[in-house]
């Protein structure tokens, strides 16, 4: 479902939903007036609290839907979260007023003209609540809306209080007490909670916290890409949408344009995850904790010419030690033009993230830097030079001296 059309859906239910709940309010307000019943009246006090919560939840979505502005160019998907955080006081503060109404009610057995009335509408009230939370959740659900969500859960709570209301109402007519208060202040327990956890989740999304579930989603789908890793990734909430962005860690040697396809098609796989609106990733080269240098050697020094050298000696550096763990023999020292280059390829192949020379060609150097190759000055004896590079001392090869 695109973004338009979960905000549209979500909006002709809150709509609908603030019609029904007022209508049904207005009918157990006759019924309570015209059969004196208190209980039927507080409940339809209750339900004009829920036409409240529903037309903020409206107000919410209404926002949500405006497009993006210069002063807004997130949009406004934040107002849904803000309806969601008011909805959730309301909970409580009903939660809070049922508990003290029945704490009230302990001991109390009011007269009631035509129970059966009374007790009829109360039975109505469960039925139409019941399915009036099955519509909203089933909506919030499919658009990820959790003010929808939110009032769902208190319509159940509703449907629930008319049973009791109807069973107090027969309770009664019989002339029973205690059994009313007791369990109406049960179901404002349960109310209260239902109130505390949906604050607790509509504060998560204006705080911007990240989605466990969906970050594991995510995760999923970056790991199995042809990558070497990833950091920073960071998902956030904004109303019903999700938004995300991550910074993938691709081989240094990795063909630029290859590096974007599978970004592309990352961001492409993570954007069909239900809910997620926009994810956007940045490149970055990896970087091992060990470096692999390679060093052009002719007659046991650092080659004057880096395509023309006998052989080239490859260092591994942890961060503390160097060592020398293997040695190519460079089979283009007699290539008639563009040695340089050759070289510099058969280097990237091999996973080199830096190189020590003393002189350098355009093409090579160029072709080194685009394999995101660290390239430092360096001349004379080879260990010399290496307990330099240990040290921090070379300095970077910042130009190319001549064409080879």
């Amino acid at each position: 479902m695109k973004k338009e059309e979960k905000l549209r859906y979500g909006y002709i239910c809150a709509a609908n939903m603030l019609l029904a709940t007022l209508l049904l309010a207005a009918l157990k307000f006759f019924v309570g007036w015209a059969t004196g019943s208190i209980v039927i009246l507080a409940d339809a006090t209750h339900s004009m609290t829920d036409v409240v919560v529903l037309f903020v939840a409206f107000i919410g979505i209404k926002f949500a839907r405006k497009k993006p502005s210069e002063r807004f160019p997130y949009g406004y998907y934040k107002a849904e979260s803000i309806a969601a955080f008011i909805i959730s006081f309301f909970i409580i503060a009903v939660a809070l007023s049922f508990f003290y109404e029945g704490y009230t009610r302990l001991f109390e057995v009011g007269k009631i003209k035509e129970a059966w009335i009374a007790a009829s509408t109360a039975a109505f009230s469960a039925i139409a609540s019941y399915f009036m939370a099955w519509y909203l959740a089933r909506v919030g659900i499919a658009t990820n809306m959790h003010s929808l969500i939110a009032t769902s859960n208190e319509r159940k709570m509703d449907s629930i209080s008319s049973i009791v209301v109807m069973l107090a109402i027969i309770m009664q007519f019989y002339g029973i007490k205690y059994v009313e208060g007791i369990v109406t202040m049960g179901i404002a327990v349960l109310i209260l909670k239902t109130g505390i956890f949906s604050l607790r989740d509509s504060i998560a999304s204006l705080m911007d916290v990240s989605p466990a579930e969906m970050e594991r989603k995510v995760a999923k789908i970056i790991d199995e890409s042809d990558i070497k890793g990833y950091k920073d990734l960071r998902l956030r909430k904004a109303g019903p949408f999700i938004f995300g962005e991550a910074k993938l860690l691709v081989n240094g040697g990795m063909n630029v344009g290859r590096a974007h396809e599978i970004a592309d098609e990352i961001e492409r796989k993570v954007k069909r995850i239900e809910g997620i609106d926009d994810f956007i990733t940045h490149i970055e080269p990896y970087e091992s904790a060990t470096k692999k240098i390679a060093v052009p050697v002719e007659n046991g020094e650092i080659a004057s010419k880096f395509g023309r050298a006998s052989d080239f000696i490859i260092f591994e550096f942890d961060g503390k030690e160097w060592r020398q763990i293997k040695k190519l023999k460079n089979k283009y020292k007699s290539k008639r033009a563009r040695a340089g280059l050759a070289v510099a390829k058969e280097l990237i192949k091999e996973g080199v993230n830096e190189v020590i020379t003393e002189d350098m060609g355009e093409i090579a150097y160029h072709t080194l830097k685009d394999g995101n190759v660290k390239i430092y000055y360096g001349k004379g004896n080879i260990k010399e030079v290496m307990e330099k590079y240990k040290k921090g001392e070379l300095k970077i090869f910042k130009k190319p001296k001549k064409v080879e």
